[in-house]
């Protein structure tokens, strides 16, 4: 088989694709150290975290979505930010961080 992903499929099987070599190399490289073991932090608006991200249950979509835990927890002043742990696949993570950015474009909160 190939390598899935979001319906494309990378392998042995597409002519002129990769082969198994290369597939398990990909493999590697999504997954990252360890399947779920790539870490990330992030200082976050307090506003944010308590309007869109929590009240709206945007954190728990975007979990789900991106396969991540998030996790808050100590929150920091001044300005007041909330630290964001996220943990899971260097892709998964990545997708977090994604959502996290577009929903912050949409609120306006990234100039």
């Amino acid at each position: 088989d190939g390598v899935g992903l979001g319906g494309l499929s990378l392998g042995a099987g597409l002519g002129g694709g990769l082969g198994s070599g290369e597939a398990r190399l990909l493999r590697a490289l999504l997954a990252g150290p360890q399947p779920d073991g790539a870490q990330l932090q992030l200082a976050l608006p307090s506003a944010l975290v308590a309007g869109p991200l929590l009240a709206e249950g945007r954190l728990r979509a975007i979990a789900e979505r991106s396969g991540s835990r998030l996790e808050l927890s100590a929150e920091y002043s001044p300005p007041p930010t909330q630290l964001l742990t996220i943990t899971g696949s260097m892709l998964g993570n990545s997708m977090a961080i994604l959502y996290i950015q577009e929903l912050m474009q949409q609120l306006g909160v990234l100039t």
